[in-house]
Parts: structure tokens; C-alpha cells; sequence
């Protein structure tokens, strides 16, 4: 298996599409081209993709030194939802979310804003996106990107297993 880190930070040439900010999750498009070309050259393209941590912070006391910029507890919903969809889309097995709750209380450390819980147990907005997005597509299957999505939009069609409905997440 090949496990990743997928952190899109703003160093470190995580190219993002015309319209987005450096460090959104839609770097990973273009991290996963160069990822394919080294397995490629190693004939190791059909191992499977699994990430064993994936996550923003949203350390609030030094927003400016955040890795993948300044992300507040809104911007951090959205880019893990967004992620978590580009993930699957991009062939990922499994995708492991760093970190159930703040390891601590320090705004200006940026391991302490990791959570989706915060260092008390409260629920963050990255909380409700994650368990939205679960609630959405629990039973569903990738079909294909959304007919008629160009960039800067991004937009995929599941299907339900169950009851074969279909559900789009556009963004």
C-alpha cells in the first residue's frame, strides 16, 4: 500500500488552480500527478493509495504562520470536506483525519488546532462538514466528475447503492 500525508501547505509547490488560495485542498490534483509519476517509474502504480493523516489547523493566535495559511474554524470545515471528496475522487482507500480533538490550548502552537473537537470536546464546524458529508454519502459510490464543472468549480456525482439515487457535491 502506498500511504500519504497529503498536507497542501503554501510552501513547498503545491500548485492550486486558477481562483484558489495556496494551501487549499485542491492541491492535491497536482500532488497526485507528480505521486503517479514516481510510482510509475517504480512499478508501483497499482498500489493501493491510503492516507494515514490529513488535516488543517486552525490555530487562532498566529493565523499568518499557519502552514496552509490562515485558516479559521469555517475555512477548516470547508477544506477538509473538500479534501475528503478529492481524496476519494483521486482513488484513495482510506483517509484518517489528524485529529479527533486539540491536543491542547495554545493558540499560537498549530498542532493544538488540529482537532474537529476542541481541547474541551466541543464540536468545531469541522465537526458538523465531516458529519454532513457522512450522512450524504454514506452509501455512495463515486460515478464520475459532474458533467458541465470547469474550472474553478468542481463537481462529482455519487450514486446510492441502496437506493439508487443520485447525489452532487459541487463546490
Amino acid at each position: 500500500v502506498l500511504d500519504l500525508h497529503p498536507y497542501t501547505k503554501t510552501s513547498g509547490g503545491h500548485l492550486v488552480p486558477d481562483g484558489y488560495p495556496k494551501g487549499a485542498p485542491e492541491g492535491l490534483i497536482d500532488d497526485l500527478k507528480k505521486v503517479r509519476l514516481v510510482t510509475l517509474k517504480y512499478n508501483d502504480a497499482q498500489k493501493p493509495m491510503i492516507s494515514t493523516e490529513f488535516g488543517y489547523t486552525d490555530s487562532s493566535g498566529d493565523l499568518a504562520n499557519n502552514p496552509s495559511g490562515p485558516i479559521t474554524p469555517l475555512i477548516k470545515a470547508q477544506y477538509l470536506v473538500r479534501g475528503l471528496v478529492l481524496q476519494y475522487a483521486l482513488g484513495f482507500k482510506k483517509v484518517y483525519i489528524y485529529s479527533f480533538w486539540d491536543e491542547g490550548q495554545d493558540p499560537f502552537y498549530t498542532e493544538h488546532g488540529f482537532g474537529i473537537l476542541d481541547y474541551d470536546l466541543q464540536k468545531k464546524p469541522a465537526f458538523y462538514a465531516i458529519k454532513t458529508l457522512g450522512e450524504q454519502l454514506g452509501e455512495c459510490v463515486l460515478e464520475k466528475p459532474l458533467d458541465g464543472c470547469s474550472l474553478p468549480s468542481f463537481g462529482y456525482l455519487f450514486r446510492n447503492i441502496n437506493s439508487n439515487e443520485n447525489v452532487a457535491i459541487v463546490w
